[in-house]
């Protein structure tokens, strides 16, 4: 994004777990799933999971970066060397105590392409973009609630990208459901066609290896430029995310488009054929992993110790039958 111009800012925040390992269990999902978003977003006090402060929330950390930024007087940079540089001030309310959401694209990868959408939903931003998300999916395998929700960012401006071996191919294929998400257009593979159809879901088909590590590893391959072997292969796919048909936004910088204003369309791409190019098949899902684990640790420790208990009372057994037989002879 900054490449292409765009003031950019990432973002850390409280996020050392996830939505699904807070909520998958639950039945009905639906309202851990909402209250947790809330609380990583505002810091509202609505999910007893955890415990975020409004100003350590995701809306918190943005509104004090902008206010330090503005009092210190930079400015962001619009990517068009003849136009004036915006300030950060612009992207604060009057009060400075929010954001000109209408101003922001909000995007994130995996849990933060969940709460790129979850504040697109609450707030109209200038675009959504979610990559490999959002991935709320309980163990019923329902799409929770907050995804159903009316929209207030209007439905042509969220797009989102995933890959086919990603661990959460599957709940990010349910969530982007065009009865869900209201995503329009079926999810073009970007290794197979050279055009992408005005599709606002692209997938990638190509296969990272790694057998059982592929889940992990192609669900970052694509945003990391540590994991790319050619960093200009997805270059066509964030400049389409970022501008497609929204050269007059107010985000849109002027050097993503053409001199007669026409946002740049993606080149060719490496072409496959592949059938069914973009149904999932999905690697090891570590975080099932870790369910499993965490819920058979209990049983795995007991079956030890009466493995050691059996091992003892063995071994005690043969020391008796070792001196009886002693004292026989």
């Amino acid at each position: 994004m900054a490449e292409m111009g765009y003031p950019t800012i990432l973002l850390s925040y409280p996020n050392d777990r996830t939505t699904n390992e807070l909520c998958m269990e639950l039945d009905p999902a639906d309202d851990c799933y909402y209250n947790t978003r809330l609380e990583y977003f505002t810091g509202q006090d609505a999910a007893p999971e955890v415990a975020v402060t409004p100003s350590d929330s995701i809306r918190g950390r943005l509104v004090a970066l902008l206010k330090f930024l503005a009092a210190s007087g930079s400015t962001a940079p619009d990517g068009d060397a003849q136009s004036a540089a915006v300030p950060w001030r612009e992207y604060l309310t009057p009060d400075a105590d929010d954001i000109v959401w209408s101003r922001v694209i909000v995007s994130g990868h995996s849990l933060g392409a969940g709460h790129a959408a979850f504040i697109g939903t609450l707030h109209k931003c200038a675009r959504v973009i979610s990559y490999g998300g959002p991935t709320d999916l309980p163990l019923s395998r329902k799409p929770v609630a907050w995804t159903a929700l009316d929209r207030a960012t209007p439905d042509d401006q969220w797009f989102a990208f995933y890959t086919k071996y990603e661990f959460v191919c599957t709940s990010t294929a349910i969530n982007l459901d065009r009865e869900q998400l209201g995503v329009f257009g079926d999810a073009v593979d970007v290794f197979v066609d050279d055009d992408f159809h005005q599709s606002h879901v692209l997938c990638s088909s190509l296969d990272p290896g790694w057998w059982l590590l592929k889940g992990l590893v192609s669900h970052g391959d694509y945003i990391a430029d540590r994991m790319l072997d050619d960093r200009q292969r997805y270059r066509d796919v964030w400049r389409y995310l970022a501008t497609f048909g929204n050269c007059s936004s107010p985000c849109a910088p002027p050097a993503s488009c053409s001199p007669a204003g026409v946002c740049i369309s993606p080149g060719e791409v490496h072409r496959r054929s592949s059938p069914n190019s973009c149904q999932c098949e999905s690697g090891v899902n570590p975080f099932i992993i870790k369910w499993w684990l965490v819920r058979l640790a209990p049983v795995f420790g007991i079956a030890v110790v009466a493995a050691c208990v059996g091992v003892c009372l063995r071994r005690r057994r043969q020391s008796r039958a070792r001196q009886a037989s002693k004292k026989s002879a």
